[in-house]
């Protein structure tokens, strides 16, 4: 009985009472929708950091990888080189020693045939400069 004592005395009030409980409601979930929105955009910066550190580690990984490949070029280049030459040398060696073993023995009518002795000089020579 005593409620409906006060509902009378207080009825005027109740839309008010009912308004205030809804701002109050409302502020409640305002505060919790800001405090949501402030955890996504701490998030997508954190997402926008990670994203900005793996650009730069993937264009740092693709300088050294363009450096490492200009260097195995040089190498395979100075190797390719190195085997040329020693190729080179080594048919200039081959043709002097097929020269050598080539070379017509002396012959001097009514002795043996024999061959000359090789020069040391132009063996070493042949040989590709071997001491």
């Amino acid at each position: 009985m005593i409620w409906l004592a006060l509902l009378k005395r207080f009825w005027p009030l109740l839309p008010l009472a009912l308004a205030l409980g809804f701002l109050v409601f409302m502020m409640h979930r305002i505060d919790v929708l800001s405090d949501q929105r402030n955890a996504w955009e701490a998030s997508a910066k954190q997402y926008q950091q990670n994203a900005a550190e793996w650009k730069a580690s993937f264009v740092e990984s693709e300088k050294r990888r363009k450096s490492e490949q200009g260097s195995a070029l040089e190498a395979q280049n100075a190797s390719d080189k190195a085997c040329d030459q020693r190729v080179a040398l080594a048919r200039s060696s081959a043709i002097k020693i097929e020269g050598i073993v080539t070379r017509a023995p002396v012959c001097k009518p009514g002795e043996v045939i024999a061959r000359r002795l090789v020069d040391p000089d132009e063996l070493r020579s042949a040989l590709g400069g071997v001491q």
